[in-house]
């Protein structure tokens, strides 16, 4: 709960973020959900227009941290997108166990699923700029650059490859391209289920995705 003098921004907020993470697990699969609703406090601008004031992310568990602006209040559509994206990751983080370290694509794939996630529950419209900032042209031309930094597992390597916004990685270059990889492998296999995709190992959905030699 959002604990906050101007949380009369959010009211009957924890009923809204329950009923969109309900129709999420109607959707997908039901899986014990904790979310935790805290306040982004910042004057930062990429935060409060880029990412539309709001923020979150889990803990690798089925709990979901929900960040929203204090100062506006954030717009029911991108509440709704992120608490579907997020619960996508609460879903796998429960079905798909990894003893080892996760690598780049990973997380890239873990990404990329719950953005087409989004896109087959809530529509196209839904869909985070970070997962559509490049151009397939770009993406395809950065996979091939990159294909060897696939099995990177170190988290500070995997956090600048996933953000960008470096001399070396354009803006959110991690997200687009899980996104276009989990796209394209669902343009070429259009008869696996969503609730399959996600329990598919990421290689071979990079692998079935690209054009890019093993």
């Amino acid at each position: 709960m959002m604990h906050d003098k101007k949380e009369n921004l959010y009211d009957n907020i924890e009923h809204e973020v329950a009923t969109y993470i309900k129709s999420a697990s109607n959707q997908l699969m039901e899986v014990p959900t904790n979310v935790f609703l805290l306040p982004l406090i910042t004057k930062d601008v990429f935060y409060l227009e880029k990412m539309n004031g709001i923020l979150a992310h889990t803990d690798g568990t089925s709990n979901i941290f929900i960040y929203l602006n204090v100062d506006k209040r954030v717009d029911s559509k991108f509440i709704q997108s992120i608490s579907f994206h997020e619960y996508q990751h609460v879903v796998r983080n429960t079905i798909v166990k990894k003893k080892e370290p996760k690598t780049l694509l990973d997380v890239m794939i873990d990404e990329g699923c719950s953005e087409l996630f989004v896109e087959d529950a809530l529509g196209k419209d839904y869909v985070g700029e970070w997962a559509t900032s490049l151009s397939n042209n770009e993406i395809n031309l950065y996979l091939e650059r990159f294909k060897h930094k696939l099995s990177l597992t170190k988290a500070d390597d995997i956090q600048k490859f996933m953000y960008g916004n470096t001399l070396e990685y354009p803006l959110w270059l991690g997200y687009s391209m899980g996104y276009y990889i989990v796209n394209n492998f669902r343009k070429k296999e259009p008869q696996i289920k969503f609730e399959h995709l996600i329990r598919l190992n990421p290689y071979q959905i990079y692998y079935n995705a690209t054009s890019i030699d093993r």
